[in-house]
């Protein structure tokens, strides 16, 4: 793996480490969902791994997740 590469997936390592510490709620939201339907969701195609992020209601233009952000 060339210092590039190594770079990048140091980056990308950091930057899914983040959105997990900032995403708990939908992660287990994902969890509980996996339980009852393959892959956790109806549309199994539409989210990146880790995990997708959950909405909880939207105002608006704006939406907020599960985890509070806007």
């Amino acid at each position: 793996m060339t210092s590039r590469e190594e770079y990048l997936q140091a980056a990308l390592s950091a930057a899914v480490q983040r959105y997990v510490e900032r995403n708990k709620r939908s992660r287990e939201l994902q969890l509980a969902a996996l339980e009852s339907m393959p892959g956790g969701n109806t549309r199994t195609l539409l989210h990146d791994p880790p995990f997708p992020t959950f909405m909880k209601r939207g105002e608006g233009y704006k939406l907020f997740d599960e985890d509070g952000h806007e």
